[in-house]
């Protein structure tokens, strides 16, 4: 182990790149309504690739579906506080919009961004995130990453502690049931989970782990899939 994190590290100031392929391709689509009292906008992606098309569709399905539940859920929202509009003399917004920071194949990380101004004073910030294998046709929970020989959790909590203040602390059980996570170019990011809703999208708390550092605790697989484009 011990030979392992000292390798990383090596490892982490000798790197080459090599070309990698996208996992999918996508476009944009989204449900909108706008009037006087409220505006509602829910965007979701449409993917495409050549490799596991069947698996691609259900991602897509899924999507649209989690669309359509956040599109619903907004109106019927939005039909119980309208009220707050006219008396504040501005209106209600519903923002949910996604970006893709990962997107080497077979990995593809999708992050969704929801933003309300509706029964608070103030403009509510989110983030949920999801990241899939389109080679093993799963969505990979933040565990599938490592292997369970390994502490990988205490790692992962002693950087959580080296980043967050006290107060935004991701805690042992938020890895242990959901942890929040997605990929980036070279790095794993953590975040506070969805019911840690906040007014600012500044407080979103986040961990970044280089790829390089969780090398050790890796599955071989993944590890592969993930540094194989460094040398």
């Amino acid at each position: 182990m011990i030979f392992n994190i000292i390798l990383a590290s090596i490892l982490s100031f000798f790197t080459i790149t090599v070309p990698t392929e996208d996992a999918v391709t996508s476009d944009n689509d989204s449900f909108h309504k706008s009037e006087k009292k409220y505006s509602i906008t829910v965007d979701y992606p449409i993917f495409d690739g050549t490799k596991h098309p069947a698996f691609i569709k259900e991602i897509n399905e899924r999507y649209k579906q989690y669309a359509q539940d956040l599109y619903k859920g907004y109106m019927e929202h939005a039909s119980v506080y309208s009220y707050l509009a006219k008396i504040r003399e501005q209106s209600l917004e519903y923002t949910s919009t996604y970006e893709i920071p990962y997107n080497q194949y077979p990995l593809v990380s999708i992050l969704y961004h929801h933003v309300e101004l509706s029964s608070g004073p103030e403009k509510q910030h989110y983030n949920e995130a999801k990241t899939f294998d389109i080679e093993s046709q799963k969505e990979l929970s933040l565990h599938d990453l490592f292997d369970t020989s390994t502490p990988y959790e205490k790692f992962l909590l002693n950087k959580a502690s080296e980043q967050l203040t006290d107060k935004k602390h991701i805690k042992s059980n938020h890895l242990s049931e959901d942890a929040m996570y997605y990929l980036e170019k070279d790095k794993l990011i953590l975040f506070t989970r969805p019911d840690a809703i906040l007014s600012t999208k500044e407080e979103i708390s986040t961990v970044t782990i280089p790829f390089s550092e969780l090398r050790p605790y890796l599955t071989e697989h993944y590890e592969k899939l993930l540094l194989s484009n460094k040398y």
